[in-house]
């Protein structure tokens, strides 16, 4: 009986254990996975068709690299540096490679406004949070200078992985003036972006630059650059987004009520074993 005795209050002393725990884990170990890691290190292959329309008609295939890295972490702000490669199919037109700098909230994911990119502060989201709604988003984008809204577009699947779809489209943003005729130039942007809702990671992007040049009044097309993920760079995150989504569904969600569950068997079977005891105990 006393054996009995001791196995009922180990039991709910275990119950009691993992109800404890669970609870530590949902409110000081589970944000965690929700902040961006400091150990951030991503490349990103896309493709890119210029075509040139004024002064000379070309067309010219781009290999486009992107790197991101997170070179500090202070007070919850990731310091993220970013480089882009171009890699152009015609010598002739040459690209220069640009390395950006930028300040990122770890859980909210939105730039640090008041940090400086030499002449350019960022505002807005930086990318996709977690645990993504089917609402539209702000986020930054360097092209426009601004934050265009990035609007929910519908669901789509990519490889057995549901996404959402995004989709940004702005016209006539000021882009300067042109480099050979000084004339100014205004852009027509639209980006669409394919992203997994839980993790928030973007599996697949395109982006379509229409540049015009306005004279007289009147503004022609005269370039038009479209910007899209490679095959291996969508197989990547698609790879990526299921691996994360998985851990992160478990660590947050089934893995966590298992346990809660779990804890509740066990307190609720040693509360009965103790009680049968006494009962037990009692009888003549």
């Amino acid at each position: 009986m006393k054996r009995s005795k001791k196995w009922a209050v180990g039991l709910s002393l275990l119950g009691l254990a993992v109800i404890v725990f669970s609870i530590i884990w949902i409110t000081a170990i589970e944000p965690r996975f929700e902040k961006l890691p400091t150990d951030l290190d991503e490349t990103f292959h896309i493709k890119a068709t210029v075509t040139d329309i004024f002064p000379v008609a070309r067309e010219t295939q781009v290999e486009i690299e992107r790197h991101q890295w997170a070179t500090d972490d202070k007070d919850g702000v990731l310091y993220i540096s970013e480089q882009l490669i171009f890699t152009p199919e015609i010598p002739a037109i040459l690209f220069e490679d640009t390395t950006l700098k930028m300040a990122v909230d770890r859980s909210s994911r939105e730039y640090v406004s008041d940090y400086a990119d030499g002449d350019r502060k960022r505002e807005a989201l930086w990318g996709y949070p977690m645990d993504v709604k089917k609402k539209d988003y702000v986020l930054w984008s360097d092209t426009a200078g601004s934050a265009p809204y990035a609007r929910y577009a519908g669901e789509d699947e990519i490889d057995g992985l549901d996404v959402y779809t995004f989709i940004t489209d702005e016209k006539d943003i000021a882009y300067g003036t042109h480099p050979a005729t000084g004339l100014p130039l205004f852009i027509d942007l639209v980006i669409e972006e394919k992203v997994e809702p839980h993790t928030g990671i973007t599996v697949y992007g395109k982006s379509t630059r229409t540049v015009k040049v306005e004279l007289a009044g009147k503004k022609a097309t005269a370039m038009i650059i479209t910007q899209e993920y490679s095959a291996e760079t969508t197989a990547e995150k698609v790879s990526d987004a299921k691996h994360y989504k998985t851990q992160l569904l478990w660590a947050t969600k089934y893995g966590l009520w298992a346990g809660i569950s779990f804890g509740i068997i066990c307190l609720l079977a040693g509360c009965a074993l103790i009680v049968r005891s006494r009962q037990s105990a009692g009888k003549p």
